[in-house]
């Protein structure tokens, strides 16, 4: 049908929020359920739709329940683990990050819930991996794109910008996707918001 798959994906969920292909021809899928108090779920699946039953439990990775559904995010690190991020609003703005190991277990060497610097609300939008994994993170904080690293236990790299942080005040910037560079440069892609229809910003920063 004119080059077009069409498949049933057996989960209850109301709406998809983002697909990676991996190299096996498997793909991840971060969707949100129709209850909202479950937060939200990565599942992997074979080429055809059907789940990876030995993925996670029974083919999927729930989040904790315990926090809000604001999950927007997740990279495939080179080595299978998987990156899954998002924000939280209360009780104090912060960005949290988990880390899966391949067969969607949740990586007990890895822990990230990075505090809002000056307290506002903080939306983590993109990540990007380092080989050795490192986490580059983009958010939006206020009217300012927000970069921050984490260290490979997910604890924030102070060598990187001011005591962690680098700050571009660029009216508006929704950073949507983040790219690392060969010489350790990065390149945050997005939207601002100073208009009704949002315009595309691309701003780069410096390994550290």
């Amino acid at each position: 049908n004119q080059g077009v798959s069409q498949w049933t994906i057996p989960i209850d969920w109301e709406y998809l929020v983002k697909l990676e292909p991996l190299d096996d021809a498997k793909f991840i899928a971060l969707f949100h359920p129709p209850d909202a108090g479950q937060g939200l779920s990565l599942a992997r699946f074979y080429a055809d739709g059907y789940l990876d039953a030995s993925y996670g439990r029974e083919g999927i990775f729930h989040l904790p329940e315990s926090l809000p559904s604001h999950f927007v995010t997740f990279k495939r690190q080179e080595n299978g683990k998987i990156l899954a991020g998002g924000y939280l609003e209360s009780p104090e703005p912060e960005c949290v990050i988990y880390r899966l190991l391949p067969d969607g277990e949740p990586d007990p060497s890895f822990s990230a819930r990075v505090s809002s610097p000056g307290g506002q609300a903080f939306h983590l939008l993109s990540l990007a991996p380092y080989p050795d994994e490192r986490v580059l993170v983009s958010a939006f904080q206020g009217e300012q794109l927000a970069v921050f690293r984490l260290l490979p236990d997910g604890q924030l790299d102070l060598s990187f910008g001011e005591n962690g942080f680098a700050f571009h005040p660029v009216a508006g910037f929704r950073p949507y996707d983040l790219l690392l560079l060969p010489d350790g440069s990065w390149i945050a892609l997005g939207a601002g918001s100073q208009s009704a229809d949002g315009w595309p910003i691309a701003a780069k920063g410096l390994p550290s």
